[in-house]
């Protein structure tokens, strides 16, 4: 059975840019660099088995929508969804946790996920 969020609201505690900023242009230029994973079925094809590594974050993906990994060290768990062409999370770590939609890029042993409505820049996990 697939898990599925039910409800994403708004955290401004994890907003790192306003809503609507500009993108700057070096994230345009590495956003360019990557295909875009726009489906449910081309992400699970792009991220498979494996674990993945973003500076502190480590994470993997399940087919049934639920996510696993650590961050610096400390377990973290989850739930993620597909939504039109956005992949959507909902996780926790130690006593925090967050949630929020982002567009997934690919690119040879790496993906690239872009926040959505300026919620930070891109970052890039590569596969361990």
């Amino acid at each position: 059975m697939k898990h599925r969020i039910a409800a994403l609201p708004a955290l401004p505690a994890l907003t790192l840019m306003a809503c609507g900023a500009a993108m700057p242009r070096e994230d345009a230029a590495l956003i360019a660099q990557y295909e875009p994973l726009t489906t449910e079925a081309a992400f699970l094809e792009h991220v498979g088995d494996s674990r993945w590594r973003s500076d502190e974050i480590t994470v993997s993906f399940q087919p049934d929508g639920t996510l696993a990994g650590a961050v610096n060290g400390v377990p973290a768990s989850g739930v993620w969804d597909w939504r039109g062409d956005l992949f959507c999370f909902g996780f926790t770590v130690g006593d925090t946790g967050g949630l929020g939609c982002s567009e997934v890029r690919a690119g040879p042993g790496e993906m690239l996920v872009v926040p959505r409505e300026g919620r930070g820049a891109p970052y890039v996990y590569t596969e361990l």
